[in-house]
C-alpha cells in the first residue's frame, strides 16, 4: 500500500470533531463545539470506525483537508474494540492527520499516546463486555414474557438500513 502525501506549503488549520452515541435518543450536544464542523455516528462502538457513515465522511474530509485536527471527546467515542481502536489510531498515523483525544488530553502520534490509548482500549472493551453480561439476563426474562423480541431470525439487513 502507498501513502501519497501532497502537503501545501501554506495548510490552513482547521479544526473538526468525531463523536459516536449508540442510540438517537443520547444527547450529542455534549460532543459538539459551536462553529466547528462535526460528524457524529449514531452507532454502537462495537462498529469498525471505518464502516461507520460519518467515520467515512470524515475520512474524505481528512484527505481533502491535509491540516486537520480531529478532536475526540472520549477514547470511547472511537470504539470499543482495543484492535479496531489501533487501527484507527494508525490510520490517522500513517496519513499524518492529528488525533486530539480530550479525556484523557492525548496526542495519539506519541509513543506514551499510543500506550495510553491501547491501555484504555482494553478497559473500554472489558466495560463492554461487562455491559452484555450484566443485560443478558434481563433480556432473558423480557424474551420469555414475551416483551423483548430482538431482531427476525436470518435477517440480513445491514446495520445502515437498520439505522
Amino acid at each position: 500500500m502507498y501513502i501519497i502525501r501532497y502537503q501545501p506549503k501554506n495548510i490552513q488549520q482547521m479544526n473538526v470533531i468525531y463523536g459516536r452515541v449508540s442510540t438517537p435518543k443520547q444527547k450529542q450536544d455534549t460532543q459538539l463545539k459551536e462553529g466547528t464542523k462535526s460528524f457524529i455516528d449514531v452507532c454502537s462502538g462495537s462498529i469498525e470506525f471505518i464502516k461507520r457513515p460519518l467515520a467515512q465522511k470524515l475520512i474524505l474530509h481528512l484527505k481533502s483537508n491535509p491540516g486537520t485536527i480531529t478532536t475526540v471527546k472520549d477514547i470511547s467515542r472511537l470504539g470499543r474494540n482495543t484492535k479496531d481502536l489501533l487501527n484507527t489510531i494508525e490510520l490517522f498515523n500513517l496519513n499524518k492527520w492529528t488525533l486530539k483525544i480530550l479525556n484523557p488530553g492525548i496526542e495519539t502520534n506519541t509513543p506514551v499516546g499510543k500506550l495510553i490509548v491501547t491501555m484504555l482500549g482494553a478497559v473500554y472493551e472489558m466495560e463492554l463486555n461487562n455491559i452484555k453480561e450484566r443485560t443478558q439476563p434481563g433480556r432473558e426474562i423480557a424474551k420469555l414474557q414475551g416483551k423483548y423480541k430482538g431482531r427476525k431470525k436470518g435477517t440480513k439487513t445491514e446495520s445502515k438500513e437498520l439505522l
